[in-house]
């Protein structure tokens, strides 16, 4: 951001702002609080986009109609990429149960 300037290898300048130039710092600081609103704004937005899908999922799972569909396959999992080359257990029990492996 033009704040210091590297003179050596192990240098380091402090350059600092352009005070002759006082009206750029004001366009920049105004432009950085722009960016930071938008990026707020964005950030709100995908907030509520990943509510809304998040409640939608929920609704699915939830939907007596969709139980029978709530399942993965062996070949589901052992097409992540994540557990390629790894050793994968499926272990079915009740909630709760605690599993210990040496």
């Amino acid at each position: 951001i033009g704040l210091i300037e590297k003179k050596l290898k192990n240098r380091i300048q402090w350059k600092g702002l352009d005070v002759s130039r006082p009206g750029d710092a004001d366009d920049s600081v105004a432009t950085l609080q722009a960016d930071i609103e938008n990026l707020s704004m964005d950030e709100r937005s995908l907030d509520e986009r990943i509510r809304e899908m998040q409640e939608r999922l929920r609704e699915m799972s939830e939907d007596e109609n969709n139980q029978r569909w709530l399942f993965v396959t062996e070949d589901d999992i052992k097409g992540l990429p994540c557990f390629q080359n790894e050793t994968l257990i499926a272990i079915k029990a009740p909630h709760g149960t605690t599993l210990e492996v040496p």
